[in-house]
């Protein structure tokens, strides 16, 4: 398993006749010695490169979240069934089919805000809720690992961004600010290094007493067009975060977390964020960072 999905539990099987064959193409593949588990061939669907800076990552019950990407991971391994005769390509076929309501449990308990969860948006009867039960099953296949055994390790992910981006439009609600001047503060970064902080699509700021200072009403939809509702990183320095809230931002410190989800800013930090909010495109835009523990 990677990095990120070690200390998962991962959705295992025994293959078993299946019709039919999965194809999948590779763009690299390793060998091991025989005699031992160890993979066979290990292939993924693009190049991966260094991660300079970490991201954050928060487990679920059947998979993880990388809130800087705003990517749901999942990952499942079947097993040959008893006997001489073990064919790869069931095995995988039979990876594969776990997948699929692995990463729908996972993607259902996904929270889009303090109050709702991406299950409470698809129960309702209209046509977001209809795009989003279509679009779950776009998840794609990104790596696959093979073992001398004949056990199959397949991982996949679902691009939360795409997924969730007609609900999060419909939540939005601010106007698109005229008159922008762009050469004062360009950004937002609230500090919450430290906190037991549940990550949300739409995270919600609040002031000491309670306040809410930003949250997805504040934002256009036209910001949310382009990227999510904030920005995660582990690391101020990290490209993103300038990315997002450009050369000049603002820095606020959030002392503690309201209900799981909502973090709360320090009396200063308070002041400075609605100060800042006559500047409004910097919360119209969603020109907001969030450096949160990995």
């Amino acid at each position: 398993m990677t990095r990120h999905s070690a200390g998962i539990s991962r959705i295992t099987g025994t293959a078993t006749l299946l019709a039919g064959a999965v194809a999948l193409s590779f763009v690299h593949a390793a060998t091991s010695a025989p005699g031992s588990d160890t993979p066979s061939a290990s292939a993924t669907s693009s190049i991966v490169h260094p991660i300079v800076f970490e991201p954050v990552v928060r487990e679920m019950s059947s998979g993880w979240v990388d809130w800087s990407n705003m990517v749901l991971h999942t990952a499942a391994e079947a097993y040959p069934a008893p006997g001489p005769l073990a064919d790869r390509t069931l095995v995988e076929q039979q990876a594969r089919d776990l997948l699929g309501p692995a990463l729908k449990k996972a993607a259902l308990g996904i929270h889009v805000s303090s109050q709702l969860t991406a299950s409470d948006i698809m129960q309702a009867d209209d046509s977001t809720a209809r795009l989003m039960k279509r679009g779950i099953n776009s998840w794609r296949v990104t790596e696959a690992r093979y073992f001398t055994s004949g056990r199959v390790e397949l991982e996949a992910e679902l691009d939360l961004s795409e997924w969730l981006m007609k609900a999060l439009t419909n939540m939005a609600e601010a106007e698109r600010p005229a008159n922008v001047d762009r050469s004062r503060t360009t950004g937002v970064v609230v500090d919450a290094r430290g906190l037991d902080f549940t990550p949300t699509a739409a995270p919600s700021l609040l002031s000491d007493n309670g306040q809410q200072l930003y949250g997805i009403r504040w934002i256009t939809p036209a910001a949310l067009k382009k990227h999510s509702p904030a920005q995660y990183v582990s690391d101020p320095a990290d490209p993103l975060a300038q990315k997002r809230a450009g050369a000049n931002p603002i820095f606020l410190r959030a002392v503690k977390v309201k209900g799981d989800f909502d973090l709360v800013l320090d009396t200063q930090s308070s002041i400075r964020l609605r100060t800042s909010a006559q500047d409004p495109h910097l919360l119209a835009e969603a020109r907001v960072v969030l450096v949160t523990d990995p």
